[in-house]
């Protein structure tokens, strides 16, 4: 008689086990089906939002294109180009004014050219500095202060120049698409951007192929960057630009390294960081037609 039982405890514990594994198969099911209409969901919202942004652009250029046609014909009809295909004499300057011109001509070659200050280069090309930003916290100080200009570090500078406010929220995640990036990092840099995956301080910024635009784990804000520069140098040669610069980490007024955090000794707030040039981080950063070409030390 206890045989018996020992073989039905027996079946009894292999039908659960069997139970078990077909409601994990089950719950795995729904699980998957779930995710994937979320993803269909919000593949079809943004495809729905793209189609309706580029209605109304073409719309905004068919108006502009019909403005400018018309401007052109009421132009034609009036004469206005006349002047520009009438054949005009052309008179020689009399040999006197030749040799003044000649004379002049010298006189500016034997002038001596004076370089402008660096006050007055600060002014023309600081401007420059103004789209690079990166947070005290960001996991890239250490390759942006190492000269070393990854991708994701690039992507990482472009997300600091989107409006945060603009995008597109579900739940407790934002949604950015790719174009907008894109068209941020074109601002900065002059090479290929790269539809990559980065980090922004500490916030996962993960890209998703399918819907070509960028997911967060979380909404979010904008920080400010406690990082202070001070333009030391600036060197222009054609369309090449050459910035160097002093940087460090101003916090609850005092002085750190951005890299090994030591805290400056005797720093006042008023202090110039020039005065720090060997405990803070020298940067030069090179700009070839106003777009940034690399970072270094």
């Amino acid at each position: 008689m206890a045989k018996t039982n020992l073989k039905e405890d027996k079946k009894e514990e292999i039908d659960l086990t069997k139970v078990k594994e077909e409601l994990t198969d089950y719950i795995d099911l729904q699980i998957k089906k779930s995710f994937k209409e979320e993803l269909e969901r919000t593949y079809n919202k943004i495809i729905r939002e793209k189609k309706r942004r580029l209605f109304f652009k073409n719309i905004i250029i068919l108006i502009l294109l019909c403005v400018i046609i018309f401007l052109l014909y009421i132009l034609y009809t009036n004469n206005y180009f006349n002047k520009y295909f009438e054949d005009k004499p052309v008179i020689s300057a009399p040999l006197k004014d030749k040799e003044n011109e000649k004379e002049n001509t010298e006189e500016k070659e034997d002038t001596i050219i004076q370089k402008p200050t660096l006050d007055e280069l600060i002014k023309e090309y600081e401007y420059l500095l103004e789209d690079i930003i990166i947070n005290e916290e960001s996991s890239y100080l250490k390759d942006y202060y190492n000269g070393n200009l990854t991708d994701e570090l690039k992507n990482y500078l472009a997300f600091n120049l989107i409006d945060f406010s603009n995008l597109s929220k579900e739940d407790d995640n934002q949604i950015i698409e790719s174009n907008i990036l894109e068209s941020s990092y074109s601002k900065i840099f002059n090479d290929k951007y790269q539809s990559i995956s980065f980090d922004y301080n500490g916030v996962k910024i993960k890209y998703i192929k399918v819907l070509n635009a960028y997911l967060t784990d979380k909404i979010i804000t904008k920080e400010e960057s406690n990082i202070q520069r001070e333009i030391i140098d600036i060197k222009v040669n054609n369309n090449m630009v050459e910035i160097t610069t002093i940087e460090g980490l101003i916090k609850d007024n005092k002085l750190y390294n951005l890299l090994t955090k030591n805290e400056i000794k005797k720093y006042t707030k008023n202090s110039k960081l020039k005065n720090y040039e060997d405990k803070l981080n020298k940067v030069i950063y090179t700009f070839n037609n106003e777009k940034l070409e690399s970072i270094s030390k």
